[in-house]
């Protein structure tokens, strides 16, 4: 999901949502869906960290643990559907307890 990549990557600043789309019924007008697919390349070993800004010569704490394209997608993929974000694999633990930085 492109959304929970930007989140990480943003160290929260950018925010990720759960959608769904639920069918408005056959009164309703028709409803168009377009997928968009991406190729990455799963063996590269680029790190993707998230990029951490302060205020004043302090830096903000890492919400997230770096992690390759191939890793994140690849737990994406794998954990399905269980109402829980894939974000919290990569959460670091220390990050969990603080309040997300503001908006």
């Amino acid at each position: 999901n492109v959304g929970d990549f930007l989140q990480l990557v943003s160290n929260d600043r950018l925010r990720s949502v759960e959608h769904r789309v639920l069918p408005t019924g056959a009164a309703g007008p028709a409803r168009v869906s377009v997928a968009c697919f991406f190729r990455v390349e799963y063996a590269s070993t680029r790190p993707y960290v998230p990029v951490v800004v302060g205020g004043g010569g302090a830096r903000a704490a890492a919400v997230y643990r770096g992690t390759t394209a191939g890793e994140f997608l690849a737990h994406f993929n794998g954990k399905g559907l269980d109402g829980r974000s894939a974000l919290d694999h990569f959460r670091i633990p220390a990050a969990a307890s603080s309040p997300p930085p503001p908006l």
